[in-house]
């Protein structure tokens, strides 16, 4: 009864916070709606699931209203995962099991209440701003026009509010200042040192640990990267796996984008999901460096198989489970 009553007023939550260009929405079933992004030619047709448990308000555009299959090439997903640095919202493209099928996807923690707390109509415009702007890139078209109220990305970063630092200091995260707006956290890996950084941003706060740098890759060890976490993205709940530049080529790196004004327990929920996906993505992308390690992968899932259900795949990867999505561990 406490989750039917939880999520009724989750309904008028959505539906208040739905941004101009957005509408339509109607229940589909118990904790699940849907509603179109109606602004720009192209974002006419994008229909976009909400689905909400007792953990997560998970947002999900359906694949065939972007497109299936993704440009052809083995560089083709590395630049799917370019798209992502980029995205509001902390929206992010995720491939399906289906080797052609991808889908765009974000996360709003909705744990201990978080919903009623923060800025929502913030978070979901920002979640529609990245679909649209997704979608626009998919297409190589230009973006469809921001609605107004959508808010911006402009402005200088300002420093870490002190709330936040205490916060996660309290949760049990050891800190390193590195300046008034940057902060590397320790990670909890396996056998190995790792950490994020929880860097202030024009519109927000990113966290962000590394995954891989490299600077030239044979072509099937890129097609077996992009592959790999194009489907990892799927697998995270409110992270996403990015390239961006780095000193001598391309860095992938896990991170996820938290709005302004946030809640810290919003911050720290997002290093929680930032060391999941570390747990999960670091040991296989390294290992598909290897071109003999890479080619059999791609050779293992040349049918669509998903890595992350199917124990059978050639690099050691931790399955999802019955459970679903990863969604980081409670500290």
């Amino acid at each position: 009864r406490g989750m039917s009553s939880f999520q009724s007023r989750s309904l008028s939550l959505v539906g208040e916070s739905l941004p101009e260009g957005a509408g339509g929405l109607v229940q589909a079933a118990p904790g699940s709606w849907r509603f179109q992004l109606t602004s720009g030619s192209i974002c006419s047709s994008l229909v976009v699931d909400a689905r909400l448990t007792a953990d997560w308000l998970s947002f999900s555009a359906a694949s065939g209203e972007i497109a299936l299959a993704p440009p052809p090439g083995p560089e083709s997903a590395l630049e799917i995962l370019r798209w992502n640095a980029g995205l509001p919202g902390g929206a992010r493209f995720a491939a399906g099991p289906g080797a052609s099928e991808l889908s765009l996807r974000a996360d709003i923690p909705a744990m201990d209440g978080l919903l009623e707390r923060i800025d929502l109509r913030r978070h979901v415009a920002q979640i529609c701003a990245g679909f649209r702007e997704g979608a626009a890139l998919f297409h190589r078209s230009s973006p469809c026009p921001a609605p107004a109220g959508t808010p911006s990305r402009d402005g200088a970063p300002g420093s870490l509010p002190a709330l936040v630092k205490d916060s996660l200091t309290l949760a049990g995260w050891t800190l390193h200042e590195r300046g008034p707006n940057h902060l590397a956290v320790d990670l909890d890996l396996p056998g190995v040192f790792h950490q994020a950084l929880v860097e202030s941003l024009a519109g927000g706060i990113n966290v962000h640990a590394p995954l891989l740098d490299f600077e030239r890759l044979p072509a099937a060890c890129v097609a077996a990267l992009g592959r790999f976490l194009l489907l990892g993205c799927r697998a995270l709940r409110m992270a996403r796996v990015a390239a961006v530049a780095g000193h001598n080529g391309t860095s992938l790196r896990i991170e996820a984008a938290v709005p302004d004004l946030a809640d810290p327990l919003e911050v720290s929920g997002a290093l929680e999901s930032v060391a999941a996906g570390c747990r999960v993505l670091l040991a296989e992308a390294k290992a598909l460096e290897d071109e003999a390690v890479a080619r059999a992968f791609l050779a293992a899932h040349r049918g669509g198989r998903d890595p992350f259900v199917d124990r059978s795949t050639v690099v050691s990867v931790v399955s999802v489970g019955a459970e679903g999505p990863l969604s980081g561990p409670e500290r």
